[in-house]
């Protein structure tokens, strides 16, 4: 009969060291990526980019890339989920070949699958792009009103909210096995 108190005894503790050691659960825990459609286009037609798992509000430089050849296509901001698409008007002017687009950030530096450009150059009779005009096409966006919108936080504030929860979590799981161990102890106690 006294054996049920010690392997309960050994759980918590093995419970108690589980809950130190666990290690956070992060949303963006993925690697940044690159998704191109479609996957073969002729020049001047429009390729849509979406970048996915960076972090959020970063900075993201796209260039177009083939061997021997480098195009800058311009500079992006991923939304707070960490999350962009965008619409690229390939230049008309595009020689054949194979393709990929490197997106670049502070930290990372992403290639994206390759796609084929192939074909006659799509021409809208006379609505062509011009070296005026910017080769990123901008999305439409939904306005989000005042009252959904949340505050955004630093990457130096989430990391000390983290802290803090990983913290209180810690001294919560404490407390409790400290709760039972002297509950036990009584229980053992009037047993005797």
């Amino acid at each position: 009969m006294k054996k049920k108190p010690s392997y309960l005894f050994s759980f918590l503790i093995v419970l108690f060291i589980s809950i130190i050691f666990a290690q956070p659960v992060l949303a963006h825990g993925d690697e940044p990526r690159l998704e191109v459609t479609p996957e073969r286009l002729n020049p001047g037609a429009v390729l849509e980019v979406r970048g996915v798992s960076f972090e959020f509000e970063v900075e993201v430089t796209l260039t177009l890339v083939a061997s021997e050849f480098e195009l800058p296509l311009g500079t992006i901001v991923a939304d707070a989920d960490g999350v962009f698409t965008q619409n690229i008007i390939l230049p008309s002017d595009l020689k054949q070949g194979v393709y990929t687009l490197r997106a670049t950030t502070d930290d990372h530096e992403i290639i994206s699958p390759q796609f084929t450009v192939w074909g006659s150059a799509i021409t809208d009779g006379g609505d062509q792009r011009t070296d005026e005009d910017p080769l990123l096409a901008p999305m439409p966006t939904i306005p989000i009103s005042d009252s959904i919108s949340a505050p955004l936080l630093s990457s130096g504030q989430l990391a000390a909210v983290s802290s803090r929860s990983s913290w209180r979590l810690l001294i919560f799981a404490a407390l409790i096995v400290f709760g039972v161990l002297i509950f036990i102890a009584r229980k053992v106690k009037t047993k005797n």
